[in-house]
């Protein structure tokens, strides 16, 4: 698929996309290297917020907003850089954006978690288990979760598998770097 090589990239095509002065984001990044000649797996990132709260009897439920779901690839010549993957992240707490938490998923992500801790944002492991997935399903089900059209995203959802009744996996030969980062999401907002 036709994604950008770098996150760098992405910040190019995202210049005029702004922060809800209000709003306090979720960061939730499914941290990859691509491989061996840019040929494994994708590196994942997802952020949204809560617009609004809803009553259903005694309960609050946030309403969430999906701002921004993409994955980043690895060139054929090199593998995702990670300090490009922070800057990423730092460059939306620059520009305006309130974030309330981020998370990284454990895959080498000691590093990122201290260097952004470091620079003021509440930096994080979460892995994802059932129940991010199940509070991703009951947003989305009750209406609760609104995202755009984002067929990669999708289509992983279309693909995810219940093993055992215990986890949620990716079938052969497919990815969930950005369900799994919308997931994170969902779980940090509810």
């Amino acid at each position: 698929d036709q994604l950008p090589e770098s996150p760098i990239q992405q910040l190019l095509r995202l210049k005029h996309f702004s922060a809800s002065p209000s709003a306090r984001y979720f960061i939730h990044v499914d941290l990859a290297t691509g491989g061996e000649d840019g040929q494994g797996c994708r590196c994942g990132f997802c952020m949204g917020h809560i617009k609004t709260v809803v009553r259903r009897g005694e309960d609050q439920l946030p309403v969430g907003y999906i701002d921004l779901m993409t994955r980043f690839k690895a060139s054929p010549t090199r593998e995702i850089q990670f300090d490009e993957v922070r800057e990423f992240i730092l460059h939306f707490k620059n520009v305006g954006f309130h974030i309330e938490k981020c998370t990284f998923d454990h895959f080498n992500s000691i590093d990122s978690i201290q260097i952004l801790t470091n620079r003021g944002i509440n930096a994080d492991v979460l892995s994802i288990q059932m129940s991010a997935y199940a509070t991703m399903k009951d947003m989305i089900y009750q209406g609760r979760l609104d995202y755009y059209n984002h067929k990669g995203f999708l289509k992983e959802c279309q693909r995810l598998e219940l093993k055992r009744g215990v986890s949620v996996e990716k079938p052969r030969n497919s990815t969930k770097d950005l369900s799994d980062c919308v997931a994170g999401v969902c779980y940090h907002m509810a």
